[in-house]
């Protein structure tokens, strides 16, 4: 082998090293953007779970705060209900008592009522009595007018019939007449064409 074949095959040899040189340069450079996208995905990925942290923590401390709260409201609960129960038993005894009460006055007042209304109720059986009387009176007296009244008014029924018999046979002839007129006219007014 020649110095020139040798140096031509170190040469091919340096290009062929560069080549494998210039392509792993560029699987770093590719491996260093996938480092830096992975690096900035880890820090988003960390940035939102210190966020969900910071949520879950604050969630927390509301749901104590309301476990707090309805433990509050839970004894306040049962303090109103003792406090209730309570006031509902003096009411009911109240209540009682004001009923027993009522109930007496309205016992005699229902007495002095009764006592009132047997009074009333015999002086306006008298009253109604005498009313009676004279509404019978009243009511016999009506009784011939109507009577009285029926009787003109029959009469004035066969008047009203008579004339209205009258009134139909002239309009008959009335009737009959213009039938008769417009005949005539006719005739004539044919015997004139």
């Amino acid at each position: 082998m020649t110095i020139k074949s040798a140096l031509d095959e170190l040469i091919q040899n340096v290009s062929a090293a560069q080549s494998q040189i210039d392509d792993l340069v560029l699987q770093v450079k590719i491996l260093e953007k996938h480092k830096i996208a992975a690096r900035e995905e880890v820090e988003c990925s960390l940035f939102q779970l210190h966020q969900l942290q910071e949520d879950f923590e604050r969630l927390c401390l509301v749901d104590q705060q309301r476990q707090d709260q309805l433990e509050e409201l839970k004894q306040q609960v049962v303090s109103n209900s003792v406090d209730l129960e309570k006031e509902k038993q003096e009411l009911s005894a109240a209540l009682e008592k004001e009923k027993q009460e009522l109930s007496a006055a309205l016992e005699k007042e229902k007495q002095e009522l009764s006592a009132d209304l047997e009074k009333e109720k015999v002086a306006l059986a008298a009253s109604h009595a005498k009313e009676l009387g004279e509404l019978q009176n009243s009511v016999n007296e009506l009784r011939q007018e109507l009577l009285d009244q029926s009787a003109e008014l029959e009469k004035v029924m066969e008047e009203l019939e008579h004339y209205f018999v009258q009134s139909r046979q002239q309009l008959i002839m009335l009737a009959e007449h213009v039938r008769l007129q417009e005949r005539a006219t006719a005739l004539i007014s044919n015997s004139l064409n």
